[in-house]
């Protein structure tokens, strides 16, 4: 069976899309200026791709048997399953934790809804880097884990103000999305008490970890670290080329892991932290701090198994 998957959608693909462009007039190696042109050349592609659809189903069931992809998965949960079982776990104590707490929306607690809102936004973002860690794909994993990394500074400086800064925030999150200007995304903070004139000409992240007393420089090598990988830096691409050849990789990795991995689940053990002093709910108490300590065995794992593959292959490899 052919692999290219064009020629399995179509077979004759590259032949009969070509035949069917220049008998319209249009040359496949040539470059359209005119509007209308660009037009009806994109209307005879979508409508070749439209005739195509009626065997995808067939073809998404192959490709999920493809041996290649099998192969992989399965020397991938050698190395990691364990590691993955363990975050696995930890989604769904958090889950389980969080509904101890969780409660419809009250004006008089509009503080304790925000703090429950932005929780209820960390679990999700972690269950989503946990799926992009179990697929294979730990690159993506560490662009996402930012955001959860900037979920922890504001639910800890959110806990620690005045409701004025809560009802701030819930505020803004309730206008369109076309109404949000990206370059005052921290303008919700600026009733803090905390934040001086001054400081509010500067509204960011690092002000906010500043208040938070979260100035420890391992917090800014950290962000930076996701940063890189969210902005597509130069590092963050040949880091993604894998392996210990000039090859250049775009499917799943077997290295690269264990960080996403660990600083996920730091950080959403953080803002556990900050609910477990903020609600002093018993019960929540108890499986808050069950999840954060089972963070240790995460690490402890994720690290175990790093060492294990760099010994085993001598630095990076997705062969």
């Amino acid at each position: 069976m052919n692999d290219d998957i064009f020629e399995r959608l179509h077979p004759g693909f590259t032949g009969d899309l070509s035949e069917l462009l220049k008998r319209n007039g249009f040359d496949v190696d040539v470059s359209i200026e005119d509007e209308e042109d660009c037009k009806k050349r994109t209307t005879l592609i979508c409508d070749f791709a439209r005739n195509n659809l009626e065997n995808i189903d067939d073809l998404c069931k192959e490709l999920q048997r493809d041996k290649g992809q099998r192969d992989f998965l399965i020397k991938y949960y050698q190395a990691w399953g364990h590691c993955l079982q363990l975050s696995i776990i930890h989604h769904r104590m958090l889950e389980d934790a969080y509904c101890v707490l969780e409660t419809s929306f009250d004006e008089e607690y509009i503080k304790e809804v925000v703090l429950l809102q932005l929780m209820r936004k960390g679990i999700q973002t972690y269950a989503e880097v946990v799926t992009l860690l179990k697929n294979g794909y730990p690159y993506g994993a560490i662009a996402l884990a930012r955001n959860l990394f900037e979920l922890m500074v504001i639910i800890r400086f959110i806990a620690q103000e005045n409701e004025m800064v809560a009802r701030g925030y819930y505020e803004a999150s309730q206008k369109p999305l076309d109404q949000q200007n990206g370059n005052k995304n921290y303008e919700w903070a600026k009733t803090a008490e905390c934040i001086d004139e001054k400081e509010r000409k500067r509204m960011c992240l690092g002000l906010l970890q500043e208040k938070c007393e979260m100035t420890d420089p391992k917090f800014g090598e950290v962000f930076g670290f996701h940063c890189k990988f969210v902005h597509a830096t130069p590092y963050a691409i040949n880091l993604g080329t894998g392996a210990v050849s000039d090859m250049i990789y775009s499917e799943r990795t077997m290295v690269g892991v264990e960080a996403p991995a660990t600083n996920s689940a730091l950080f959403i053990s953080s803002m556990v932290v900050t609910l477990v002093n903020h609600f002093k709910h018993p019960e929540f108490r108890l499986k808050g701090m069950f999840c954060v300590e089972w963070e240790n065995l995460i690490i402890e794992a994720y690290d175990s198994a790093a060492r294990k593959l760099d010994a085993e292959y001598g630095g990076q490899s997705n062969e």
